[in-house]
This record gives structure tokens, C-alpha cells and sequence, in this order.
């Protein structure tokens, strides 16, 4: 008897536990391997298409740790070209903190998943940007970004809300770009674009905000 109100008092421990390896399963950490591949690919001056080297998706995944240090060209030993930084097909968990920061270079993150917040707020970047057919799942945050270049976000999927509100680029481009948060705004409220902006084919769930946009 003694022996089953032992067992019956750790049950729920045990289920604890498992429930916990269960979900550190289902998201493996950032590739290390994956990591150095991007950084050999960039420092040859080639685009990093990793779905070429990596077809498991989990093994594809980056720290946003990696791709902060990448943008803010703080990798030691790296010296990123005029041709910037160009990653496809890379799954990031963690969330991407580049408020307040410069990016010195043109860069993309196209075709990409991005599970967490991604925080460009007060960002200046020197060149185009582009997260061309990503799916961002959290919150994206572009409020304020100074571009020296164009936005590409053609057939971009934004979850779960999106701000650019008072953001400044040369041209922005959102083709089909589907915005299916139902309870959330997409902000361009105050946004500042030079020459034209294409939302064409774009769908829109929830409320967006228009208004004092300059074109």
C-alpha cells in the first residue's frame, strides 16, 4: 500500500516531465551546423538558399541571437560586401530584436518563418529590405523604420498584426500579401513612401489603418 500512494504522489511529476520533453521535441534549437553554413555562404558573397542543404525544416532553424548579429555586421570575422545578406527558407523561434539598431547593408530573410515577435522599430537600414513570401506568426513590428532603399513583402502572411505606422521607404511592394489577424490592425497610419506603393491582390481579415499614409 505504502508503494501505490508513492507512485500515485508522483504521477503528476512524471506526466510534468514528460509533457515538458514532449514540447522541447516538437522545437529543436537553432542548427549550429545550419549557422556556420549561412556565415561561409555569406562571406563568399553568395545567397544562403538553406531548403538546398537542408530539407528538414527543423534544421534549418536560427537563433535570433545569430540573425541580429548577422544585420548589425557584428559577426567576428565576417566582412559582409556591398552585395549585403541574403537568407531563404530559414525558420527563426525566438524573437528578432533590432530596435534602435542600423543595418549597413541591403538584406533579405525571404521565404522565411518567423514563430515569434519581429521588432524593427526605429531601425535604419541602409538599402532594400526584403522578407518576400515569409510568414511572420507573432507580432511584426516596422514602426518608425527609416529605409534608404525599397520594401519587399510580396506574398508576405502577417498572423498577428503589423505596424508600420510612420515608417520611411523609397517604394514599398505587398503584393498579395495576406493580413489574417481578425482582432488586430494592420497600421501604415503616417508611413512616408517616396515614389509608389503596391498593395495589389493583398487581403485584408481584420481593420487596417490608411489614413495619413503619403505616396
Amino acid at each position: 500500500m505504502p508503494v501505490r500512494l508513492c507512485l500515485y504522489a508522483y504521477l503528476p511529476l512524471l506526466l510534468l516531465l514528460g509533457g515538458t520533453h514532449s514540447l522541447n521535441a516538437q522545437k529543436p534549437p537553432a542548427n549550429v551546423a545550419a549557422e556556420k553554413w549561412v556565415i561561409k555562404k555569406i562571406a563568399n558573397g553568395e545567397e544562403a538558399h538553406l531548403v538546398k542543404a537542408f530539407p528538414n525544416a527543423d534544421d534549418r532553424k536560427l537563433s535570433a541571437s545569430f540573425i541580429q548579429k548577422l544585420l548589425s555586421n557584428s559577426v567576428k570575422g565576417l566582412k559582409v560586401g556591398t552585395r549585403g545578406i541574403h537568407i531563404y527558407d530559414a525558420v527563426v523561434s525566438d524573437s528578432i530584436d533590432l530596435q534602435n539598431r542600423e543595418i549597413p547593408f541591403l538584406f533579405s530573410l525571404s521565404n522565411c518563418i518567423f514563430e515569434n515577435d519581429v521588432l524593427f522599430r526605429n531601425t535604419s537600414i541602409k538599402g532594400d529590405m526584403s522578407f518576400a513570401k515569409s510568414h511572420f506568426r507573432k507580432f511584426a513590428d516596422f514602426e518608425d523604420i527609416k529605409l534608404d532603399g525599397d520594401a519587399f513583402f510580396s506574398e508576405v502572411t502577417f498572423s498577428s498584426g503589423v505596424s508600420f505606422l510612420g515608417a520611411h521607404v523609397r517604394a514599398f511592394e505587398c503584393q498579395s500579401c495576406q493580413f489574417t489577424a481578425t482582432d488586430k490592425q494592420a497600421r501604415f497610419d503616417e508611413a512616408h513612401i517616396d515614389v509608389h506603393a503596391d498593395f495589389s491582390k493583398a487581403g485584408f481579415k481584420g481593420p487596417a489603418n490608411f489614413r495619413t499614409m503619403y505616396v
